[in-house]
């Protein structure tokens, strides 16, 4: 496959293509809460339905901001690579 198929985004970038590049949609939660709006998967519907269900005290389980993360790192990638998926 070799380095063609390599592709690198800045943070920026993903946070655009997941609603979440201006200054009032800063920090995890506004990730976390696009990915429960934008996927079917059952836990994006947790995060959609009933958030506290993922949350200790204030902040999301640990894992769940990467999650977010990956989904919109892919989500980049069709994108941006004009993917057909």
């Amino acid at each position: 496959y070799g380095l063609k198929n390599i592709f690198t985004y800045a943070p920026l970038t993903v946070k655009s293509i997941a609603g979440c590049a201006t200054k009032d949609k800063k920090g995890k939660d506004s990730m976390i809460t696009a990915f429960g709006i934008a996927c079917q998967h059952p836990l994006a519907l947790a995060i959609r339905n009933n958030p506290m269900s993922l949350k200790k005290k204030t902040n999301y389980v640990s894992g769940v901001d990467d999650l977010a993360d990956a989904f919109f790192v892919l989500q980049t990638l069709i994108v941006k690579e004009k993917l057909d998926i």
